[in-house]
């Protein structure tokens, strides 16, 4: 019965690491979403890319960006790629729908959002990367702008004929990694010290 008691429980536990909290690392920010100065397409042929710096190996596989659409529409998905320099390498690239989307604030006839999507982990060691955008889709097929902010990063124009940025684009890049819960992780202690207790007993 007593061990019946304490399988229940690892069980229990094993169930909990299964549904692992996400705990978001921040691995390099250019500033928040500015809504005010200027933005760059992102579909109907143009593509941008920012860079950003890593100051040790990180795992990425979570980006957030500031986007300008037309009140009421919202971003669906875009292409996207990790590069070794504007234009260059590709390290990583994929197409993904957004994951989360978050009213910032409305601008000169936009809805300014921050924006979140997921990439391919990608296992990058310390250095400088550009991230590049396109192929945005709006659920209402119309233009979909990236927030420029400014900040320290450097970023260009990579097709189209949407004009050259002045400055940053917005941009966040996360590790999303998975992490038990303290809870989870002290259940599972817990069940495995009394089996083998139990165990010991007999």
């Amino acid at each position: 019965m007593k061990i019946a008691i304490v399988l229940s429980l690892v069980g229990a536990a094993l169930v909990g690491v299964a549904s692992q909290a996400s705990a978001q690392t921040v691995l390099y920010t250019d500033g928040p979403i500015n809504g005010s100065i200027n933005a760059f397409e992102l579909n109907y042929g143009c593509s941008y890319g920012t860079s950003f710096t890593l100051g040790s190996e990180a795992v990425v596989n979570e980006v957030n960006i500031g986007t300008w659409t037309n009140p009421g529409d919202t971003l669906q998905s875009l292409n996207w790629a990790i590069t070794s320099s504007l234009g260059g390498s590709v390290i990583a690239s994929g197409n993904s729908a957004i994951s989360s989307y978050t009213f910032h604030n409305s601008f000169a006839g936009y809805d300014i959002n921050s924006v979140d999507f997921s990439v391919t982990p990608t296992d990058l060691a310390a250095g400088t990367y550009y991230l590049q955008l396109s192929g945005a889709v709006t659920a209402q097929d119309h233009v979909c702008y990236w927030d420029e902010n400014n900040g320290s990063a450097s970023s260009g124009l990579l097709s189209g004929n949407d004009g050259n940025t002045a400055g940053a684009l917005s941009l966040t890049i996360l590790n999303g990694a998975p992490v038990p819960e303290p809870t989870t992780l002290a259940l599972a202690g817990l069940g495995l010290t009394s089996l083998a207790f139990l165990r010991r007993r007999k």
